[in-house]
């Protein structure tokens, strides 16, 4: 008691009412007021509310009526970080919010502006931020990507893990146009580049042929040299999204929600037969008209309508008698897209309008410069052991913008010993602090930060993961003609020849092929894994149902 005596004394703003009170009970006049701070002028404006109780100064704080009240502590300026950090940030603190913690005080202490210091204090509490979401989530408008014409643009997505089965198979590849809507699923048991590029090269592209971009997140698998490498090798561009932004890539995000639905619902033998059932799912897809087109993908694709095994029970609509001939089909069939596809685009571009007035409703755009402050949300980015995933925090920061490359994407870094991020305008928030922050290398980062163009990655390393298998499609050696035996070799090849070729690996067992004996002698020798026993799939499985 003493202590605050002595405090509230020592106050500039305190001492004077104090004085006044201990002099005379009447209230000064404004003239004798005047000179003095605004908190002074507060404080004798509510004369009548202050006593003295134990030598401290009070004011009267009336709860609910006018009979009874809270002695409120006049807390000195000294005290008041103290107090309101105790109130906050103690053991029983809580960190709740600003009207919480103002009531709380509001029954003990008082001072000038004590809401908005108790408001800049909550703000501030870097505890508080790195877990609680603002009030309005920041938002950037809605981008959108237009197309005119089919395998313009692709998307790809890795939908997983699933339950492996005894196909070995635990992912699905997700395929999709963006103009015809037309959709693949193809079912993989790794999610490794090899892959996913041989799925692609092989699936997709010999069936379609090549698209003039494609579109992906940034998974390891779709940004490797590999899978780089084959888009280098057949010409196409190929983008990603920015970080942790699966929005970007929306359209499969989607389709990945509707084929998961199929599944489930289709039967109960989707835990373990799933990849058995993709493609009755994706056909199904397929056959029903999508909303932003307004026709089916098969129509999209092919121009006309495939036969279902509906078709076979209610049969087909009977032939005309005049039948075209082939160029009257081929021209007939060549009018029938281009005016779908004129339909197309004038439907996607409602679709687009429409979708874009729809999200825009929410915007909430925030400009960041250069050196600014950020927190950057991590929330469900990152796995900490030993610790509990609801307590960890949802943002961490501070970061500071190094610049941007458009008019979503930042690039932030947290210290000059850090990585530099590459992060999304809906992933940042304004970070508020007590103390000032040192952002002088910042502007040194910026001047001695250029991009370079690169050229694309050549494909190195280890030839077994990186090995596509495209140099096999048109060689002329059948398996039978290529696999000969050790002893025939033996038996034909010069002996300087067989003398002169190296030993295997120690680590290599002969009984699994390896060494390469039985491989030309102008060819380098290499491991060879031993094959997997696999056992023809049952295509239908027991989940058909009559």
């Amino acid at each position: 008691m003493k202590e605050l005596r002595e405090a509230q004394a020592a106050d500039p703003d305190i001492a004077p009412i104090r004085a006044w009170l201990e002099a005379n009970t009447e209230r000064p006049s404004w003239t004798a007021v005047s000179p003095h701070s605004p908190a002074t002028k507060t404080y004798w404006s509510q004369w009548k509310r202050l006593y003295f109780k134990d030598g401290i100064l009070v004011r009267r704080f009336y709860c609910l009526n006018d009979t009874q009240f809270y002695p409120q502590i006049v807390l000195p300026r000294k005290l008041q970080p103290d107090v309101t950090r105790q109130m906050h940030e103690g053991p029983v603190g809580g960190h709740f919010g600003i009207e919480r913690t103002v009531a709380r005080l509001q029954s003990r202490y008082y001072w000038y502006h004590m809401r908005e210091d108790v408001a800049l204090w909550c703000r501030t509490c870097t505890s508080c931020a790195c877990r609680a979401r603002p009030q309005k989530m920041p938002q950037a408008p809605m981008g959108t990507v237009r197309v005119g014409a089919p395998m313009e643009r692709i998307a790809l997505d890795i939908m997983g893990p699933l339950n492996e089965n005894d196909r070995k198979n635990r992912y699905v590849l997700v395929i999709q146009e963006y103009f015809t809507k037309w959709t693949e699923a193809f079912p993989i048991p790794d999610e490794k580049a090899v892959t996913v590029a041989q799925v692609v090269a092989s699936e997709w592209v010999c069936r379609y042929g090549m698209p003039y971009s494609m579109y992906s997140d940034q998974g390891r698998n779709f940004e490797s040299d590999v899978f780089q490498e084959m888009c280098h090798l057949f010409g196409i561009d190929k983008t990603h999204t920015t970080p942790f932004r699966p929005q970007s890539d929306g359209q499969v995000e989607r389709f990945n929600a509707t084929l998961q639905k199929i599944l489930a619902s289709t039967a109960e033998r989707c835990h373990w037969d799933w990849d058995l059932m993709i493609p009755y799912a994706v056909m199904a897809y397929r056959a029903t008209k999508h909303c932003a087109t307004g026709f089916t993908p098969n129509f999209m694709m092919f121009g006309r309508e495939i036969s279902e095994p509906i078709d076979l029970v209610a049969g087909l609509p009977p032939d005309s008698d005049n039948e075209p001939s082939a160029p009257e089909y081929v021209q007939q069939m060549r009018q029938r897209l281009e005016l779908a596809h004129k339909i197309t685009r004038e439907a996607l571009g409602e679709s687009v309008t429409r979708a874009k007035r729809q999200y825009d409703k929410n915007a909430c755009k925030t400009q960041y410069k250069v050196g600014d402050a950020v927190w950057y949300l991590i929330k469900g980015a990152r796995r900490v052991q030993n610790k509990v995933k609801k307590f960890l925090p949802s943002y961490e920061g501070p970061f500071f913008v190094l610049g941007q490359l458009d008019d979503l994407v930042y690039r932030i870094q947290k210290n000059p010993r850090s990585k530099a991020k590459v992060v999304h305008h809906d992933q940042l928030k304004h970070y508020r602090s007590r103390e000032p922050l040192n952002a002088s290398w910042v502007q040194s980062q910026v001047q001695h930060w250029s991009p370079t163009e690169v050229s694309p990655p050549a494909v190195e390393g280890d030839p077994e993961e990186q090995d596509l298998g495209l140099h096999d499609l048109f060689s002329a050696v059948t398996a039978n003609d290529s696999s000969c035996s050790q002893s025939q070799f033996l038996a034909t090849a010069d002996p300087l020849v067989v003398g002169s070729l190296p030993s295997p690996p120690s680590h290599v067992k002969r009984d699994h092929g390896g060494g390469g004996i039985g491989e030309s002698p102008r060819l380098s020798l290499q491991e060879q894994r031993p094959k997997r026993q696999r056992r023809s799939p049952d295509w239908y499985g027991d989940w058909m149902t009559e």
